[in-house]
């Protein structure tokens, strides 16, 4: 397996960052806009910690996977809902699904 899919913290930040900017572009119920700004949160720190113990290292795969696993049962389904097919937020969204 190619490890080097899984991307730097710094690059799953921005790509958070953009997913938020998008959501703010859109019309979002708080309960909905608090639960996908938790999940984002979630996210990065998760990653940050497994990047910091695995880099692109093989041992890592479960650890990322679960990571995101939690990241498609929290995030994706909100996002999928609430972005627009051609949002930049969905795009990051398919950047983040792309590594798995």
């Amino acid at each position: 397996m190619d490890m080097t899919r899984y991307q730097t913290p710094a690059h799953i930040n921005q790509l958070a960052m953009q997913i938020r900017a998008a959501i703010e572009q859109q019309a979002i119920p708080a309960a909905d806009h608090a639960a996908l700004g938790q999940a984002l949160d979630t996210f990065t720190q998760c990653w940050q910690t497994r990047f910091s113990r695995f880099g692109q290292h093989p041992a890592g795969e479960l650890a990322y996977r679960d990571a995101f696993h939690a990241f498609e049962e929290q995030a994706a389904p909100l996002l999928r809902r609430w972005l627009p097919p051609d949002s930049p937020g969905r795009a990051a969204l398919a950047a983040i699904e792309a590594m798995f």
